[in-house]
């Protein structure tokens, strides 16, 4: 089902991996790492996350659930849609997983038992026994997920599982606390938003609109934001950078997600494991060209100054500083990058991976992820860009460091 849901919005399915044991075989899905976790993940880890970016996740999430329920054949009912199922990528744009109780339209049968998490289901899934869920179940699920993103909590917290079930039973209009999202009513497009909501957890199941009809309205909120939404990424993950940096410093090595464990005497496991892992990083690198040896780079910098470290000469620091500060003028700009990311590629600046991820959506959206990723990469990247970008955008980069200069001016 993960195959088949091949979606901009939709977690990758890289493949699966089967350890042989003594007793049994041990099974595994390999997926793309996500390293800012999910929207919940997102809300417990900065204080105020910024309204264009809780917009443009609200219509990511509807753009992927409008996928799984309008393109692909069979349809895809998710069952499970929740802040916790709805990871974040490097770039902080969505991606819909857990499809661990996902049907096909055409196998959803009957079910005698209660499955999914119970603040997100519709009551006639509770009400209604044996239910056979519907499009319109995952409908509602979306309503209380953007009822979650306007107030930032969960819904019903605190509340016994058994209470939830009776409050919802005994009244069907029963919803979410909405004086928490009500606060919020001044902000540009949460009263549309809180409309649409409404309209979403509707107790008759046949006036819920569908994702088709939900995406145009999302969109709208969506390009309220677009002049702050490139400002307020930037600075979200600079928070969540921190945040990781301080938290890795603190935790064992052995708590990293990242981090292979290095026994003395490796086990057969361990070993086929630790291969599995090194032919995915060789992947995701683009199988790049062996690194360059300490000596090499020691004869390569000789002409810097001794006390300098490699990658703090003014002019790559000055990189990153010049793509940060011009992020929007480049987006709204809109060069064509098609010839500027193959000649990346072709120097292995960005990997097969990358190149991949970033050729997906609209002008606007590629070029925002490209510059994020030069940012992410280091300053070496950056000025790789910059350079390739004089060669082919020539008037465009001439403004923008006249910009700077008028600036320091």
């Amino acid at each position: 089902m993960m195959l088949r849901a091949n979606y901009t919005y939709v977690l990758r399915l890289l493949g699966i991996y089967e350890i042989e044991g003594r007793t049994e075989c041990k099974y595994g899905l390999v997926m793309e790492y996500m390293p800012y976790g999910s929207v919940y993940t997102l809300f417990h880890r900065i204080d105020n996350v910024p309204w264009g970016l809780r917009f443009q996740i609200l219509h990511q999430v509807a753009l992927g659930m409008n996928y799984l329920h309008h393109v692909l054949q069979p349809l895809i009912i998710h069952r499970d849609l929740k802040p916790h199922n709805v990871l974040l990528n490097k770039f902080l744009d969505v991606q819909l997983t857990d499809f661990g109780l996902a049907k096909n339209e055409a196998s959803v049968s009957s079910n005698q038992s209660i499955v999914g998490t119970l603040s997100y289901m519709p009551p006639e899934a509770i009400e209604s026994m044996p239910y056979k869920p519907t499009k319109e179940f995952d409908i509602y699920s979306f309503a209380i997920f953007t009822w979650s993103v306007l107030s930032g909590q969960e819904p019903y917290q605190h509340v016994d599982r058994k209470v939830i079930t009776m409050l919802l039973l005994l009244n069907q209009k029963s919803r979410p606390d909405m004086e928490l999202v009500n606060l919020w009513t001044s902000q540009k497009m949460v009263p549309e938003a809180i409309e649409l909501m409404q309209e979403c957890w509707d107790g008759d199941p046949g006036k819920r609109p569908s994702f088709s009809a939900i995406i145009e309205r999302t969109n709208e909120m969506n390009a309220a934001y677009v002049d702050v939404i490139d400002s307020e990424i930037i600075n979200v993950l600079n928070q969540l950078k921190q945040r990781n940096s301080s938290h890795s410093q603190t935790s064992s090595r052995s708590d990293c997600v990242r981090t292979d464990p290095k026994p003395s005497v490796p086990d057969s496991d361990t070993f086929s494991i630790n291969i599995f892992r090194e032919i995915l990083n060789r992947a995701e690198r683009g199988e790049p060209s062996a690194d360059v040896s300490d000596e090499d780079e020691e004869d390569k910098d000789s002409h810097t100054e001794s006390d300098s470290p490699k990658t703090s000469s003014p002019d790559i620091v000055d990189a990153a500083d010049f793509l940060q500060s011009n992020l929007s003028h480049i987006v709204q700009a809109k060069p064509d990058l098609n010839e500027v990311l193959d000649i990346l590629f072709t120097r292995r600046t960005i990997s097969q991976e990358e190149l991949d991820t970033i050729k997906v959506g609209s002008a606007h959206e590629q070029i925002r992820k490209t510059l994020h990723l030069m940012i992410r990469n280091g300053p070496e990247s950056c000025m790789e860009f910059i350079q390739v970008m004089d060669q082919l955008h020539v008037e465009l980069m001439t403004f923008l460091k006249d910009i700077k200069h008028q600036v320091k001016r």
